[in-house]
This record gives structure tokens, C-alpha cells and sequence, in this order.
């Protein structure tokens, strides 16, 4: 790009363009055409003098736009992050005990062990799909997140590795960049975002005991994924899809997509946001798949993407509509002050104190508040963050988008999986998310 290189020359730096990475070629010219059209090429800034300040994308960028490049040519490598309401015990533990009752306070107050922040929890119920019904179908749900952690639960309907193209998708393949400095601790603390995408995946258990579901890992527990992965792994997945319905190989095609992360946008009023992100789900929804989204925790009216590509409005158009998925409280009638709000949310799903798996491996290095042994027995208070019973409380709209996942491949589950043509999984699919849709606005 003459361009860039001539704009680093007055900034200092040399960009290098990244090159290949797609895999295999598709057997077909529609899957061609979806990585001609959204596969995402890296360009990264490098300084040419050590002592030089790091660079600054923003106005390098700005310098593209007046040269005539536009949203769908170049844009920024956004970080996106989880969403579930998490707040660090030592914050929420100095604070006074009145800041819990103002509004404010009351969104924090989410965050808490004991009021929906993530605390270990006993479950005596079984796993669902020991006594799950016969299912005409048995739907697959991607869950693109965390790694999968270790449980009971997880069995032959669960995977953590997808290939697509020949390329292994996710932070463990080729497609991701190598790996920065190490982010684990030596406190013993657990990561932010530990078993973030095993509780996921047990709300969708929950919701769908027949559901396949394929864990996609795109971000290490600290809860950043890297847009330019995230863009490639799903523009990969959607090619298997393709081929494998046009093949008729029901191994390889996807019922729903549930996605738990993202970012607020630097410009969101423009109308060409993130066109190549917003273009590659809808390319989902052409062929069928339900994509749903949470709509963000941070209680604003600010657009969240990807969920704020969704328009719930919007007349059929001929493919499955995205669905942007806010939180309710326990009690289902009232939305968690948490959740974000704005017309492009479509469903409220149950997403705060809900319950669901953790990796049995998850224990950190807090101990109880109290204990000690009496008469042979080791007595103490809970451990709040010993996960190795294998169940916690947590909140989010992380946690409601899975909920409304599941609900879908439950749907999904009445009827045989569609063959033949694209337009019979589309048909399914705009059924029953513009049911789901319009039984929301009633």
C-alpha cells in the first residue's frame, strides 16, 4: 500500500503487510466469494527507530480517510472483551456499604460474591442430557470464547478444536499472532475471565441437552481477542458451512452462533461501521445460521458491537436475523440495570445470578476467611474462588446471549435439520428467531 508507506515515512514507522493464512480453497464460489469479501489482512506499524514514541493508529488512520479509503478498506484492529459484570473482590470489599444502595452502586452490587458476581456454588441436579428428551435433530452451537474447561458435563456433544479450510481456527492455530508477554501471575489470583466460556457453554447444556456445541477459543482468560482473529476464524467457520451444506454433510454445518464479546466503536455513528464485521454475520444469516450477541454490561445506551449491528425492526430480508440479547433479573420481569439499552436489542434473556458449570481445575489462591478442624472434621467459611465443585453463580449479558442460544437449538431440535438448498435453512431459521422477536415486542 504506497499509500501507508508513504505516511510512515512522516511517522516514523514501516508498515508490514501480512500475507496468506486462508487455508484451503473453498469447493465453492460462494464460500469464495465470503473470503474475497471479508478476509480481514493485518498491517502492522513497525517503528523505525527504537527511541521513536510508539505510534499512534488514530491519526494515521485519519490521514487514510482524507486519501479516500473508507470503513470497508481500512479500519482499526479493535480488541474486544468478554461481557459478564465482574469487579475484583478487593475493590468491591473497600467500598462503603451505602455506595450498594445508590444507582450506581446498585449496577456494582452485581459483581459481588453472594449478589451475582462469580462465586462457586453446590448444584445437586444432574447433568440435563442424562434425561434429555429424543430430539428430531440434535442442533450444533458455537460457542467462540474462552477454552473449554474441564467437567463432568462435557462428553462426546462437546468439542474444543474446529478445522476449517485445513486451518485449526482460534488462538491455538495458525491464524493467530504469536503470543506477547506472559499474562499469568504469580499471586495465585484467578484471571478475570476464568471459565468464562465453560459457563457458556453450561447455560447452553442447560437450554438445549441435545446441542452439539463447539468451543472456539479466541482469547486467553484475561478476555481480549483480537478482532483480526476473531474476523478470520468466523470467516473460515462460515466457509465450512457453506460447503458442507452445499455438500449435504451434516458433520460440518452450524445451527446457532453465540457471541459473548466486543467493543464500543470510536466512530458509531457512521453508517459504514465495521462494515466488514457487520457484512461477514449477516453472510451467516444468508445461509441459515442464527447469530445472537450480548448487548454489553456497562448499563449505556452506546452501541456494542456486534450486537449493535442487529435491527430488530428491520422487515425479513431473506436471512436469519442477528439478535442482540439483553439481561434480566431472577424474577424475569425486570431488566438488570447492568445491561446496556438502545433499539437494537431484540431479546431480554435471564442474565443475572445465573448458574451454570466451571472447570473442576479452577481454584486460586484465596482462602476461606475462617477455618480450622474440630473433633476431626477441617471446618471453614466458603472459598470464593475454589471452583472445583464445578459450579458457579454469575452475571452478565455474556450469560443471556447462551440463554437465548440455547433456546434457538432447542427450537431447532423439534424439527429434522433442513437439507438441500440454502433457502430451507434460512426458511427454519427466520421462523424461529422472528417468532422469538415478535413475542418480545408483544
Amino acid at each position: 500500500m504506497a499509500e501507508l508507506a508513504q505516511i510512515g515515512q512522516e511517522f516514523g514507522f514501516t508498515p508490514q503487510i501480512e500475507q496468506g493464512g486462508k487455508g484451503e480453497p473453498p469447493s465453492s464460489g460462494d464460500a469464495g466469494q465470503i473470503l474475497e469479501r471479508f478476509w480481514p489482512t493485518r498491517v502492522i506499524l513497525v517503528l523505525n527507530d527504537s527511541a521513536t514514541p510508539p505510534i499512534d493508529a488514530w491519526p494515521v488512520l485519519q490521514r487514510l480517510r482524507q486519501k479516500g479509503f473508507g470503513e470497508s478498506d481500512v479500519a482499526l484492529n479493535h480488541l474486544l472483551t468478554p461481557e459478564p459484570y465482574w469487579m475484583s473482590m478487593p475493590y468491591w470489599m473497600s467500598m462503603p456499604y451505602w455506595m450498594s444502595m445508590g444507582s450506581e452502586g446498585a449496577t456494582m452490587s452485581y459483581a459481588q460474591p453472594g449478589t451475582g458476581g462469580r462465586t462457586p456454588v453446590a448444584v445437586v441436579a444432574a447433568d440435563p442430557a442424562l434425561n434429555a428428551r429424543p430430539a428430531a435433530s440434535a442442533p450444533v452451537v458455537v460457542v467462540p470464547d474462552t477454552r473449554l474447561g474441564t467437567h463432568p458435563w462435557f462428553n462426546a456433544n462437546v468439542e474444543d478444536q474446529i478445522v476449517a479450510s485445513g486451518v485449526r481456527l482460534g488462538i491455538d492455530g495458525p491464524l493467530a499472532v504469536p503470543p506477547g508477554p506472559p499474562s499469568a501471575t504469580i499471586s495465585g489470583s484467578l484471571p478475570q475471565y476464568a471459565g468464562h466460556g465453560t459457563f457458556i457453554a453450561g447455560l447452553v447444556r442447560q437450554a438445549c441437552p441435545q446441542a452439539k456445541i463447539l468451543g472456539l477459543p479466541l482469547m486467553e482468560d484475561d478476555g481480549i481477542a483480537e478482532e483480526a482473529l476473531v474476523l478470520k476464524s468466523l470467516a473460515l467457520l462460515v466457509v465450512r458451512h457453506i460447503d458442507a451444506v452445499q455438500r449435504g454433510n451434516a458433520s460440518e454445518v452450524i445451527d446457532v452462533l453465540s457471541l459473548s464479546l466486543g467493543y464500543y466503536h470510536e466512530s458509531p455513528a457512521d453508517a459504514a461501521t465495521d462494515a466488514v464485521f457487520g457484512g461477514l454475520l449477516e453472510a451467516f444469516g444468508d445461509w441459515g445460521v442464527a447469530v445472537v450477541a450480548a448487548a454489553g454490561n456497562q448499563s449505556t445506551t452506546a452501541p456494542f458491537f456486534p450486537a449493535a449491528f442487529a435491527n430488530p425492526s428491520a422487515s425479513s430480508t431473506g436471512r436469519v436475523p442477528l439478535v442482540a440479547v439483553g439481561a434480566l433479573n431472577p424474577n424475569g420481569g425486570t431488566v438488570a440495570t447492568f445491561s446496556n439499552a438502545g433499539p437494537w436489542i431484540g431479546l431480554h434473556r435471564l442474565g443475572a445470578n445465573l448458574v451454570s458449570i466451571m472447570p473442576v481445575t479452577l481454584d486460586g489462591a484465596t482462602q476461606p476467611a475462617s477455618s480450622h478442624t474440630r473433633q476431626g472434621y477441617e471446618r471453614a467459611t466458603i472459598d470464593l474462588d475454589d471452583f472445583s465443585g464445578g459450579f458457579a453463580i454469575w452475571s452478565g449479558t455474556s450469560f443471556s446471549a447462551p440463554v437465548a442460544a440455547g433456546e434457538i437449538a432447542a427450537l431447532f431440535s423439534q424439527s429434522k435439520a433442513p437439507s438441500g438448498n440454502s433457502q430451507a435453512w434460512i426458511d427454519r431459521g427466520a421462523k424461529v428467531v422472528q417468532g422469538l422477536l415478535r413475542g418480545e415486542k408483544r
